[in-house]
């Protein structure tokens, strides 16, 4: 068996912990890779969610969108008041709630008390 020098066991324990550090950073990346995963999954659920509240309140609100020279009904527009989503944000609340009895959903919009 052949004896290391002092050199050799220094880079040897070197070595050992540069090994278990990428390890641990192996193994914190899989943890933030399947966090970025379900981050990714959330954030399109939440456009799909306000891509289909969008819709309804056009369907429901809004008025027939024809084709200015074919006359050709192209859907349904509803325009709204330009707005900036900081300041409603700021301002307000909104709550909305399924009213499963009458098939509906209830939103409700009310100012932010301030203080």
């Amino acid at each position: 068996m052949k004896k290391r020098c002092a050199g050799e066991e220094k880079l040897a324990r070197e070595l050992g912990r540069y090994r278990k550090k990428t390890a641990d950073q192996a193994r914190e990346l899989a943890v933030l890779r399947e966090r970025l995963g379900e981050a990714d999954q959330a954030a399109a659920e939440l456009c799909r969610a306000v891509d289909a509240i969008l819709i309804q309140t056009a369907l429901t609100y809004g008025q027939e969108a024809l084709d200015e020279e074919s006359g050709e009904k192209l859907g349904v527009r509803l325009t709204l008041p330009e707005y900036r989503v900081e300041e409603m944000l700021a301002r307000y609340e909104v709550r909305a709630r399924p009213d499963r009895q009458a098939g509906t959903y209830v939103v409700g919009v009310a100012a932010r008390e301030t203080g």
